[in-house]
């Protein structure tokens, strides 16, 4: 399992051994959210984290991703 810290939601998460999980990147300074969802295979343990960056479609930010494994 994973929790979103910044610049995503996480669409789905497996959480079934396969340590994989979808999410759409959302920029968190105009608000858009990106309809294509991206995935990250691999474990994310407790503690650890994914981090990405992408910019955003609409206004240009370069927006940071996180995301957090919770077990």
């Amino acid at each position: 399992m994973a929790i979103a810290i910044k610049g995503c939601v996480i669409t789905r998460d497996y959480g079934d051994g396969t340590k994989s999980m979808r999410y759409k990147k959302v920029c968190e300074k105009c608000g858009y959210t990106d309809p294509t969802e991206g995935q990250h295979t691999g474990g994310l343990g407790k503690g650890n984290k994914f981090k990405g960056h992408f910019k955003c479609k609409k206004c240009g930010n370069n927006q940071e991703i996180i995301i957090e494994g919770t077990n």
